[in-house]
């Protein structure tokens, strides 16, 4: 399992109610393998399954979630619909005593467990709050939070109705040490995003794993120079 460190969880954050693609999630990307499964099992070719959670509501839409956590051999957490943040910090303390959460959304099935371990390195070397990264395309980007520091941020905020919309408010200036974590990597050279959103955006990640043969775990170096090889487009 390349070691993963045991203080560190994944979180990924996954619904079914999606506005521009509903039941986005569950659709069949390779086969009759939905896209949070193929996140999941890219997830577990280096991360041990009791370290992974999904998040999800408590909406009875997402029983369909906890079915295949449950299939799949992880962890899954249900509770408040808007308040993505509540989510993370209650699975958090509720399946272990940990210092570090992972988030990934499960929007994000091309995320590389690879450059998750890295990231974590990374951050825990610079004594970080909070890593991102940029190097990578969008649709691939992890990033790695001090779970203290994510507790005290939510105490901070507001209106929590509104944490879904995470990274602004990791961003925020509180005195937190915010590091960017930068990898020498291929561009997509038509600048497209990996991340699944729309139709055009499912219909794009299917013509990349047809070129792929289907093979759920090509890493993202693998899938850009594919992308690019074959001059992968969006049809808008």
């Amino acid at each position: 399992m390349n070691n993963f460190p045991e203080d560190t969880f994944i979180a990924i954050a996954c619904r079914i109610d999606s506005k521009r693609l509903p039941g986005k999630a569950i659709k069949h990307l390779v086969g009759k393998i939905s896209s949070i499964e193929i996140l999941i099992y890219r997830l577990k070719k280096i991360i041990p399954s009791k370290q992974i959670i999904l998040t999800t509501t408590k909406e009875d839409n997402c029983d369909i979630l906890n079915e295949i956590a449950e299939k799949n051999n992880i962890k899954c957490f249900r509770g408040c619909k808007l308040d993505v943040m509540e989510r993370f910090i209650k699975a958090g303390e509720k399946y272990g005593n940990y210092h570090h959460i992972v988030r990934v959304t499960g929007d994000n099935p091309l995320t590389d467990p690879n450059i998750i371990i890295e990231m974590i390195d990374y951050h825990k070397k610079s004594f970080s709050d909070y890593t991102f990264t940029q190097s990578i395309p969008f649709g691939t980007r992890p990033e790695i939070i001090n779970f203290q520091f994510l507790k005290k941020l939510h105490k901070k905020i507001k209106n929590k109705n509104n944490t879904e919309y995470m990274t602004f408010y990791l961003k925020q200036e509180i005195g937190q040490k915010i590091s960017e974590f930068k990898k020498d990597y291929i561009k997509i050279l038509d600048d497209e995003t990996l991340t699944l959103d729309t139709l055009e955006d499912f219909n794009y990640l299917k013509k990349i794993f047809d070129y792929c043969g289907s093979d759920i775990y090509t890493d993202l170096a693998n899938i850009i120079e594919i992308i690019n090889i074959k001059k992968l487009k969006k049809e808008k």
